[in-house]
């Protein structure tokens, strides 16, 4: 029997809509609240706790720190919302990265081309879907690390409010997805603990060659 979209998916996705449509509403207004943030940057930047607020929430938006989390909630029990939350990264990925290239938005800072939309802020939105629909208590700590990273974004200067708009769109849309395919076909995948376990080691392995590569690029490393 087909399973279609739960109706707690469907308002999900009406949502993701409405954000997209305040996306597309607040692009041509992005440099004045761009402004406005830069202008507070200075005073905000002297704040010890911001700065400390801001480290905190940072690697929240990263996919591996997501994956290890996504992982770790499989070791504790709760593979169904592994393999959610493993789809909705995926998904998220796939869905995110061609709008950059193809859009080619400069971001605030002038680093590069991928400004539209936020990846951090479409991951952290992917991955909190599948444990808000299985645990609807979750909602206000969801939307708190996920304004939180959306924010973090914009005050670092790294993207306008409309990124960060589409990258939520994008991460619930995905998320909702995610958790359709999940029951559809999430039957046929057993999601052993061992392969949470050799997942993890080998994230690790490989942020850790990443990290030494960097160093090592860098002058003097």
């Amino acid at each position: 029997m087909k399973r279609a979209i739960p109706r707690r998916g469907v308002l999900l996705l009406i949502i993701a809509a409405v954000v997209l449509l305040a996306a597309w509403l607040a692009f041509p207004y992005d440099k004045y609240f761009s402004d406005i943030f830069r202008a507070q940057d200075a005073e905000w930047g002297r704040q010890h706790t911001i700065q400390e607020f801001l480290q905190l929430v940072r690697p929240l938006g990263k996919s591996d720190v997501l994956l290890l989390l996504a992982m770790l909630l499989g070791l504790w029990g709760r593979r169904r919302r592994t393999l959610e939350i493993v789809l909705a990264l995926i998904l998220v990925s796939v869905m995110v990265w061609p709008v950059k290239v193809i859009v080619g938005r400069e971001r605030p800072g002038v680093t590069n081309y991928h400004s539209f939309p936020s990846g951090d802020t479409a991951s952290i939105t992917a991955f909190c879907v599948p444990l808000v629909h299985a645990h609807p208590a979750l909602l206000p700590v969801a939307a708190g690390a996920i304004v939180a990273v959306a924010g973090g974004r914009v005050f670092d200067g790294k993207h306008y409010p409309s990124d960060v708009l589409a990258g939520a769109a994008f991460g619930l849309a995905a998320g909702v997805l995610a958790i359709w395919i999940a029951g559809r076909w999430g039957g046929r995948v057993r999601l052993r603990r061992g392969w949470c376990v050799w997942f993890m080691l080998g994230l690790l392995v490989a942020q850790g060659a990443l990290w030494l590569a960097l160093y090592r690029s860098m002058p003097g490393g």
